[in-house]
């Protein structure tokens, strides 16, 4: 049995709903629903998300400390050009990206936020741009509920 776990906010791509420092409460076994929020946690050194997120840190931090993870909107899960995909948004700016699972280590679910629960987006016109892709689509379970970040040393 999965026990769920909290990871923190960065970056803008959410916009003002998550602001840098929420605490997002993730639960790895909940079936992850069209239009829900998910933390995706990347396999190190494969796929251009993981390229883009590292660049990023860098470019913000100035340095390689780059985390390995980020939080989006679950649209759908789907075969695009033979290989298994999941389409994703942010809210800001309103995105929608693709990426392949087998460059995904886990996505899970998101509960709740700082102990609030619900989380409710702020943003209903960025919201309106995105939710039509995932009107129509199919739950999927979690990838890979048994992953936790291992503590640093």
């Amino acid at each position: 049995m999965a026990v769920e776990y909290f990871t923190e906010v960065w970056g803008g791509c959410m916009g003002p709903s998550l602001p840098d420092g929420t605490r997002l409460l993730v639960d790895p076994e909940k079936e992850i629903a069209p239009l829900s929020l998910v933390t995706i946690v990347l396999r190190e050194g494969k796929g251009p998300w993981d390229k883009f997120m590292r660049e990023a840190w860098r470019e913000a931090m100035g340095n390689d400390d780059a985390p390995n993870c980020m939080g989006k909107v679950f649209l759908r899960r789907g075969t695009i050009g033979g290989r298994d995909a999941v389409m994703v948004a942010q809210l800001y700016p309103p995105t929608v990206g693709l990426i392949a699972v087998d460059e995904i280590e886990a996505m899970h679910a998101i509960s709740g936020f700082d102990g609030r629960g619900e989380i409710r987006i702020t943003e209903p016109e960025e919201w309106a741009l995105i939710a039509w892709a995932g009107q129509g689509a199919a739950a999927m379970p979690p990838i890979n509920p048994d992953w936790r970040r291992r503590p640093p040393g």
